[in-house]
């Protein structure tokens, strides 16, 4: 399952994509205090068809106050981590980067999630910063990789190979398995992965 939360008060032009965002979805979350968008005519029987299936649901907050969106899109989040499976991915789109926290505590839940915003041109203090994310050591940049993608492997043969795959041969993979498990990102039981997601935050996040 994918489920996207949206804040079309950050990103509104992010609602010309929502009949192709209905069916890429299996739920649609769309929160705001304050909004004049319109729709085309021609979406009013795919919209209605999504409300009364469940797939769309458009909350507008009680109060317009700062971030309201974003508590919105914090409220439906947790309510969501409780009714759907493990297994569900959530998208949250917003160019607030106070949402990376709700990523995180997602993350943390064993859940996969992503934060997806728009592309800037940065400044160039900006610049310096992604190049130094760029030459990141590979144990942070697999740290990074994990962090978005699930499900992850589960036993130690198909985690090499990931690792292997990932880095395309570059580097080698026992190499950083080994990091892992000292760095207690992860252990190993009987060939069985276990993750501890605290210590993955930390080495994904450690700049």
């Amino acid at each position: 399952m994918k489920v996207l939360l949206l804040d079309i008060e950050n990103r509104p032009n992010r609602l010309l994509n929502l009949t192709e965002d209905l069916t890429n979805y299996t739920s649609v979350i769309i929160c705001y205090a304050q909004s004049d968008f319109k729709i085309p005519i021609d979406w009013i029987e795919p919209i209605a068809h999504a409300f009364s299936s469940g797939i769309l649901k458009i909350i507008k907050m009680p109060n317009a106050g700062k971030n309201a969106a974003d508590f919105g899109i914090a409220f439906w989040a947790g309510i969501l981590v409780s009714q759907l499976p493990d297994d569900t991915h959530f998208d949250i789109i917003s160019n607030d980067a106070d949402l990376d926290f709700v990523v995180d505590l997602l993350i943390s839940q064993g859940r996969s999630a992503k934060r997806i915003a728009t592309i800037k041109q940065l400044p160039p203090q900006q610049e310096l910063l992604e190049d130094k994310i760029r030459i990141i050591k590979p144990l942070q940049k697999y740290c990074i990789y994990l962090t978005h993608h699930e499900p992850r492997p589960a036993k130690s043969k198909s985690l090499l190979n990931n690792i292997d795959r990932f880095f395309k041969e570059s580097v080698n993979p026992n190499e950083v398995l080994t990091k892992l498990i000292k760095k207690g990102v992860v252990s190993i039981n009987h060939g069985v992965v276990t993750y501890n997601h605290k210590r993955l935050l930390e080495q994904a996040h450690k700049i």
